[in-house]
């Protein structure tokens, strides 16, 4: 899937890093790490990386996810595309918080603002700081001179340290040169999300239709007889764009 790097060789992108929950009949419950390109205007969405993890054979913990990202973002180096690469955006569940620590020390690293929200208004807080700022129109001319709100209330001070990110992310997109630059609000993790329960659904009626011939090969090889109807899902799969991944 890294092959799909090249299709951000002319225009800025962020990364975007998901896991998917699913249960798959007799297959037993897998989890999916995504992690996924698209451009600012969420237009030029592609995945570049997966991994899979059946619950009860191994846990994917922090340090898998900071293997695979870190994996990623190599080949990104590589490719001399680091200029290119405005921040990563992650959920907030605990085993993305190595990976935050770590690229952070390179890129802008942001909670993904839906989760974000949902969690604190667990805590009977409701975001007034972010959510504005995501619609925010900014120009590479005048970013500087944006008044952000203040932060009241907050919990366990996270509206105060992604602020700090998105304005770490915004100077780094406003700096990117002749970059036609609005607003942040595609964001988020949507998009990924829609594409994954695409994705896990037909992998579902794949498992449906198979005789048992496949289940004899699901036994001998559960790895790869499940990465092998994940990456056929993956490509029958149109994007959020509606194109078919190359």
């Amino acid at each position: 899937m890294l092959h799909n790097l090249r299709k951000f060789e002319i225009e800025p992108f962020v990364l975007i890093l998901d896991e998917f929950h699913v249960k798959w009949d007799w297959h037993g419950k897998w989890k999916v790490l995504a992690i996924a390109g698209f451009n600012l205007d969420a237009s030029n969405f592609n995945y570049l990386h997966m991994k899979l993890a059946m619950v009860e054979d191994k846990i994917m913990g922090s340090e898998e996810i900071d293997d695979s990202l870190s994996m990623v973002l190599e080949a990104i180096k590589r490719h001399g595309y680091s200029n290119r690469l405005m921040g990563i955006i992650s959920d907030g569940c605990p085993a993305n918080l190595l990976t935050r620590v770590s690229a952070a020390r390179e890129y802008p690293v942001l909670w993904d603002i839906v989760h974000l929200r949902k969690i604190l208004a667990k805590y009977r807080v409701v975001d007034r700081v972010l959510s504005p700022v995501y619609n925010f129109h900014f120009t590479a001319a005048k970013w500087r001179d944006t008044e952000f709100p203040p932060v009241r209330v907050d919990f366990q001070n996270r509206i105060a340290e992604d602020l700090t990110q998105l304005k770490h992310l915004i100077a780094r997109v406003c700096s990117y040169p002749f970059l036609p630059f609005t607003t942040l609000n595609r964001l988020n993790s949507t998009d990924l999300e829609l594409s994954g329960v695409a994705i896990t659904a037909m992998v579902t009626d794949i498992i449906s239709d198979m005789p048992m011939e496949g289940r004899r090969m699901f036994k001998l090889s559960p790895y790869k007889f499940m990465a092998t109807l994940v990456g056929v899902s993956v490509l029958d799969t149109p994007n959020p764009d509606g194109v078919h991944p190359g």
